[in-house]
């Protein structure tokens, strides 16, 4: 397979000398202090863990396609920004910056062809901010825990990883090892100085967008058909969410969720996640496997507040035992929403809820 992809950049490559766009290869990491620009027109092709390491920076022009190499375990290819670097990936509404596989055949800004989800690594961002770790800081997930590039947190939730947006990211997700895969886009301890919006995740084999702490603030977001959960945030993530819509058709083996969110490594530790997301808008349906996907799931001792959002699902809703202290301390909100369901809805959780869940459920049961 290595042999043929390599064949078909070639040639690609050939392509250039007629004026079509030229296809480079990037095998080497970004290092202080050195600031790479990755121009309009061309496609780039990673042959391994790219990382931008602390001190280094990197801008990638709009319109600019990003293909990565399918290599297995830790050695996967993807893109990693470090605590300390900066990104600068601006694309436009007519010239998105698309991440995608080396199958990916690209056709008027499609994908022609339908890779596999997991045929390569994710984006992967980490910063300064605070999360609720022991020791503040804490260790990538999809990345070789033995390289201490893959450290994030801090202490400094104004901390700016740099911009990006106008992004599509597809088919990523690759399995590192055991049950350790790569989500599309990865954000550790990244503050609230870094902007991200209008990011798409499409099939991505793991999570669409997954936060370990950190307080960035995002916009139109969406993530869709993937394998495991649509937006998850974890270990003290504060950030502010609105336009966020997921659509899950839960095409895996198991269950997918469109929420699904966690307070930390062991639910009591502080800062604790409480972002305020509104304007979303979720879609679960059952899957072809039959197995019901949740709307949302709260455990681990996590908060959030949901305002103002569109729900609809063939699933259910869970707030595990240890989220109800942000429950009953107003931590834990679902406010000015509409719900829809062409089932009857369930909570599987303990006894006691507040008033505002069980009208919220009671006003979801009776819409069919």
């Amino acid at each position: 397979m290595r042999i043929e992809l390599r064949t078909a950049v070639l040639a690609v490559m050939m392509c250039a000398l007629n004026g079509i766009a030229e296809v480079i290869t990037v095998d080497e990491d970004i290092v202080a202090p050195d600031s790479a620009v990755w121009t309009s027109g061309n496609t780039y092709w990673l042959t391994e863990k790219i990382f931008v390491e602390e001190g280094a920076s990197l801008t990638i022009e709009p319109g600019v396609v990003v293909k990565s190499d399918a290599d297995l375990g830790f050695a996967a290819a993807g893109l990693v920004v470090c605590r300390g670097a900066k990104i600068y990936a601006e694309g436009t509404v007519d010239s998105p910056i698309v991440f995608t596989s080396i199958e990916d055949q690209l056709e008027g800004g499609g994908s022609a062809t339908q890779p596999a989800p997991g045929s390569w690594g994710g984006v992967i961002i980490m910063g300064n901010a605070r999360i609720n770790r022991p020791g503040g800081q804490g260790r990538m997930e999809g990345i070789d825990p033995a390289d201490n590039r893959c450290l994030f947190g801090g202490d400094d939730d104004d901390d700016n990883s740099g911009v990006f947006r106008y992004v599509s990211i597809r088919f990523a997700g690759i399995v590192v090892s055991g049950d350790k895969e790569i989500n599309g886009l990865s954000m550790g301890g990244v503050g609230r100085g870094t902007t991200i919006d209008h990011v798409e995740v499409y099939k991505n084999f793991d999570d669409g967008f997954e936060w370990w702490g950190g307080c960035v603030n995002t916009s139109h977001l969406l993530a869709v058909s993937c394998n495991d959960d649509a937006f998850d945030y974890d270990e003290g993530f504060r950030g502010h969410g609105q336009f966020w819509c997921a659509i899950v058709d839960n095409w895996g083996p198991s269950a997918s969720t469109c929420g699904e969110h966690d307070g930390g490594v062991n639910g009591a530790d502080t800062p604790y996640a409480i972002p305020v997301i509104s304007n979303a808008t979720y879609i679960s349906e059952m899957s072809q496997f039959d197995h019901p996907p949740m709307l949302l799931n709260f455990r681990e001792g996590a908060g959030g507040k949901y305002l103002n959002s569109i729900f609809y699902c063939e699933g259910f809703v869970e707030i595990r035992d240890e989220a109800r202290d942000r429950l009953f301390d107003g931590d834990l909100w679902l406010k000015n929403n509409i719900f829809w369901a062409s089932e009857s809805v369930e909570l599987s959780s303990w006894d006691r809820i507040d008033s505002w869940f069980t009208d919220s459920l009671e006003q979801w049961n009776n819409i069919a």
